[in-house]
């Protein structure tokens, strides 16, 4: 194909009325080349995600008031949240379960809740969430009612 492309570069260049320096005709032959070359190489390009989206629960609002909203939410095996920065927050729990955290590089990490137990989330990194425990995970969460 470069052949064909330089035999017709070299005969439009001796047509009259076009005329071709010779650093046009090898730019152009270097352009059109490594476009070639480089459409032969298999794409790095991310591949779309076949996973499914992870199901989501839609929490309940308990209540809201003083600049807190309180909401209850019920993770069942396989549910969860996608992947996303989330703001501060207090959670109480009121069944025991875990959930998997997997953060963008796709480490992976447990949180795992006990009965009646209270934590301060704070996390600066996105990440997504699934319960992969058996049991659902019931938990209040409450939050500044602007995030």
């Amino acid at each position: 194909m470069i052949g064909h492309l330089n035999s017709y570069l070299n005969s439009r260049s001796t047509q009259k009325g076009f005329k071709m320096n010779k650093l046009t005709h090898y730019f152009l032959g270097a352009l059109v080349g490594g476009s070639l070359a480089i459409s032969q190489i298999p794409s790095m390009a991310a591949e779309p995600s076949t996973s499914k989206p992870i199901p989501s629960p839609q929490p309940q609002k308990v209540a809201e008031g003083s600049g807190f909203l309180v909401t209850q939410i019920t993770y069942k095996h396989g549910e969860g949240a996608p992947m996303t920065k989330r703001p501060t927050r207090v959670v109480y729990a009121l069944t025991a379960g875990t959930l998997t955290r997997t953060y963008e590089d796709g480490t992976k990490a447990d949180i795992t809740f006990k009965k009646g137990e209270t934590k301060i989330i704070q996390e600066d990194k996105p990440y997504s969430f699934v319960n992969l425990g058996k049991a659902p995970l019931t938990l209040y969460i409450v939050r500044n009612s602007g995030n």
